[in-house]
């Protein structure tokens, strides 16, 4: 932004909101019967500030119609992040001081934006804060940490200091409306035809699926894509602790749960535990947790083994065996107590696959890298073996040539599916190293 549309911006946007404090009565914005009323005083104040400049003999503004968007992205939106949140190219948005934002592509690219910036860190504050009392949410020293989701979809995190060491520090995961499909994730290279054929069979098939991968690695999508494979004939309930599935608008029967923080009196909290349970209640033909991060993975696993096929989950690890590890870990973590042994013995009987997904290093593409097959414990061990495995060096995602346990599964539910004929890679059976 040059400097006579930077500075035409502040000196506008002071003169409207000492405008809406009589108009409409407080600062925090107005409602959205009166934001055309808002527009029309926008309008006002751009033409006053013009005819000044003018009289004044000065450069006046190329661009009205520009300059009107801005002060209303400011006034009812997310200020320079505006533009940012619809782009179609950009995953995630971040501001860590009023300097410096950038965004992080769908490619996996990150770019730092020095065009785009706020004047001070209070600036910064109160657009968060803006943003969050929109949907009834707050940020403030008791509660320097927030996760909420907009009324478009996107996730937005804030963090204040003292958590934060100086700045208030955003990230906004933004929304994409087009629909996650396993025929989409092929056409993205994600996963192959053959394994997405096996992938619906497997869904078709009630069996229990665990996404495994770190941050940005796609478990999200991949959810997504298989969620959208059910056939919507038995109800399905979806947990999260913040929405994020789209499952709910996609997916008939389909039910949604959301986790709640404590509110301003120290109150109202419910877990994701808490949810799990009462998903118990409601008679689900399916439950899917978005992501288990504690004590409900008890629960959850207990769910799967006692009638509850179908269920689809994630959890934040880099290999099936340290997605294995951190489901016993999480699962411990109940109040319950169960030992690892007891964990171990859960899981075994439990889950079916565990798919790993990952960020390929240079390109930041989401890959699908491994479909592990549980096949039971020996000992306190699980044990398991691969189905696809991505070579290391081809980068080709492969079948390992090993027949699949599922399929006595697959001809007992009646879902037709044959396996792939030509396998390339390398049988691996046994323990999980």
């Amino acid at each position: 932004m040059i400097p006579l549309e930077r500075t035409a911006e502040r000196e506008i946007l002071t003169a409207v909101r000492k405008e809406m404090d009589s108009l409409f009565g407080q600062r925090d914005g107005p409602t959205a019967a009166n934001e055309e009323r808002l527009a029309e005083l926008v309008r006002v104040e751009i033409a006053r500030w013009q005819r000044a400049r003018v009289n004044g003999n000065l450069p006046v503004l190329p661009d009205v119609a520009a300059m009107e968007i801005r002060v209303m992205n400011w006034l009812v939106g997310l200020g320079p992040l505006e533009p940012l949140i619809r782009n179609p190219g950009y995953e995630e948005i971040f501001v860590d001081s009023p300097r410096e934002v950038g965004v992080i592509e769908r490619t996996g690219r990150t770019i730092m934006l020095p065009d785009v910036y706020f004047d001070s860190d209070e600036e910064v504050r109160e657009l968060a804060k803006r943003a969050l009392a929109a949907v009834g949410r707050r940020v403030d020293e008791v509660s320097p940490m927030v996760d909420a989701r907009l009324a478009d979809g996107s996730r937005l995190n804030v963090v204040i200091p003292p958590v934060s060491q100086q700045h208030t520090v955003l990230t906004i995961r933004t929304f994409r409306p087009d629909v996650d499909t396993l025929e989409r994730l092929v056409e993205l290279g994600t996963i192959t035809q053959e394994l997405a054929t096996f992938l619906r069979a497997a869904v078709h098939a009630y069996l229990n699926i665990v996404v495994s991968g770190p941050t940005g690695s796609g478990k999200t999508t991949l959810l997504n894509a298989l969620g959208n494979e059910t056939d919507g004939t038995g109800r399905m309930i979806v947990i999260e602790q913040t929405r994020e599935l789209k499952l709910p608008d996609l997916v008939p029967l389909c039910v949604s749960l959301e986790a709640q923080e404590e509110n301003a009196e120290g109150v109202g909290e419910i877990e994701q535990r808490e949810l799990v349970r009462n998903a118990l209640r409601m008679r689900p033909r399916r439950i899917i947790v978005g992501e288990t991060r504690g004590a409900e993975t008890w629960d959850m696993l207990r769910a799967m083994n006692t009638g509850h096929g179908g269920c689809l989950s994630s959890v934040h690890a880099n290999s099936p065996r340290d997605a294995l590890d951190a489901l016993i870990t999480l699962g411990m973590m109940a109040p319950e107590r169960p030992p690892e042994a007891v964990m171990a013995r859960l899981i075994a009987r439990s889950i079916s696959l565990v798919i790993q997904m990952a960020e390929e290093p240079g390109t930041g593409r989401r890959l699908l890298t491994d479909v592990l097959e549980i096949s039971g414990l020996e000992g306190n061990t699980i044990q398991g073996h691969d189905l696809w495995l991505r070579d290391e060096v081809s980068g080709r995602l492969e079948w390992t040539g090993t027949p699949p346990r599922c399929m006595a599964e697959f001809v007992r539910k009646g879902v037709p599916y044959a396996v792939p004929s030509a396998p390339a890679l390398s049988r691996t059976n046994g323990a999980l190293a």
